[in-house]
């Protein structure tokens, strides 16, 4: 659930980011499916098919870093749960633009960007997953250790 709504927030932050600056919305839902159908998803214009595939592929990539989320970050109060997710986008945006982008050979898809829309769309994709993994959060129990001291007597 932590992914989709992170998803969903930087789609929708992504999607008027676009339009504001009078590009192709298409652009912004196709553009997840170019590491599967390659230059299709970058054409200007409605396509049903590189638009199904890039809402597929954005969830997809959303869920998996929001279901490594709540494995690393389980059992954190409801305050560290999301200052751990204004953390994560961070990893989350470093990992992608770094990593798995110019490992697919698409280095340049966020090129007209600035590096901090960057950041603030990854941070809103961290603090919007974590907000929406708080249902599901649970602080682990403190677990006391007690060392045995031998008695004085």
């Amino acid at each position: 659930m932590a992914g989709v709504v992170g998803g969903l927030v930087l789609s929708c932050f992504m999607l008027v980011v676009t339009l504001v600056n009078g590009d192709d919305a298409w652009l912004a839902i196709k553009a997840p499916a170019a590491p599967l159908l390659g230059a299709r998803a970058l054409k200007p214009g409605f396509d049903a098919v590189a638009a199904g595939a890039g809402v597929l592929s954005h969830f997809a990539t959303s869920i998996v870093w929001g279901v490594l989320f709540g494995l690393l970050f389980f059992g954190l109060t409801k305050l560290g749960t999301l200052l751990a997710g204004a953390c994560w986008s961070v990893v989350v945006w470093i990992a992608m633009r770094f990593v798995l982008l110019p490992g697919l050979g698409l280095a340049d898809l966020g090129a007209g960007m600035s590096m901090g829309l960057e950041v603030f769309s990854h941070l809103l994709f961290g603090v919007s997953a974590a907000a929406a993994f708080l249902p599901y959060q649970r602080a682990l129990p403190r677990i006391g250790l007690r060392i045995w001291r031998p008695s004085s007597s």
